[in-house]
């Protein structure tokens, strides 16, 4: 461990936070908005991942602003602008130019999604020989045929003997969903997949380095949102199968 991140090293941190704050520019922030009543800041993307774990951060910030056209040459590493003001914490989140809400609205939308089932159908992921398919990051073209989206495995178009424990983009999946349902899940999953990145605007999903044809920032959605996204969709299609 840097010396930076060992307990006491930076005066006024509490050690608990150090599992959050992990990274230098989460450690100048933390310091600066306890001395400094305003500040802004261009960090990576990332950032906003944690600030439902550092109430403080929330409690004084003003906006964040994703900036999907890259302001820098030297990296493609996904940045937003955090703005911290002690006296107006507005709490809205932008995308470029066009307000998104506040991050709590955003949030609470995003938690609706995780607090559904993850075990009601079983699911091993990275598992070669699974029938059902998922790619977990958007590609790069317009045409939305490379958009984070479940399949039938042999849809995929991925070498299956390529799959790892560690594998995290492309994947196939194998699970107990009764093969006449199958089709039904993976186009409910798919519509609740798109229904909630409209709601959150991505906010929430793992920025990609780099972004599609069309100027938008590729995501990540990881399988812990996944599992919860099929099994709800699992259960809505079994629902309405239960009532014909």
């Amino acid at each position: 461990m840097a010396d930076y991140f060992s307990p006491g090293f930076v005066p006024h941190v509490d050690p608990k936070k150090l599992i959050v704050l992990d990274d230098l520019f989460k450690l100048a922030i933390e310091r600066t908005i306890q001395v400094y009543d305003d500040s802004i800041w261009i960090v990576p993307e990332s950032g906003i991942q944690d600030l439902n774990q550092l109430p403080e951060w929330k409690t004084m910030l003003h906006s964040i602003t994703i900036l999907e056209a890259n302001p820098f040459l030297d990296t493609e590493h996904p940045v937003c602008v955090m703005v911290f003001s002690k006296s107006n914490p507005l709490q809205q989140v932008w995308k470029n130019d066009t307000m998104l809400g506040t991050y709590d609205e955003l949030h609470q939308k995003h938690l609706r999604a995780l607090n559904t089932s993850s075990s009601a159908v079983e699911m091993t992921f990275n598992d070669p020989l699974g029938a059902l398919g998922y790619r977990a990051v958007d590609g790069t073209k317009e045409d939305d045929s490379m958009r984070i989206k479940f399949c039938r495995g042999d849809e995929l178009g991925y070498d299956r003997q390529r799959i790892k424990v560690s594998s995290r983009h492309l994947t196939y999946i194998s699970t107990s969903v009764p093969e006449p349902m199958l089709d039904r899940v993976i186009e409910e999953a798919n519509r609740r997949i798109e229904a909630y990145r409209t709601a959150t605007h991505d906010v929430f999903l793992t920025a990609f380095m780099g972004n599609t044809k069309n100027g938008h920032r590729r995501r990540r959605l990881d399988y812990y949102l996944s599992r919860r996204i099929f099994n709800a969709s699992f259960l809505s299609v079994k629902a309405l199968d239960s009532e014909t």
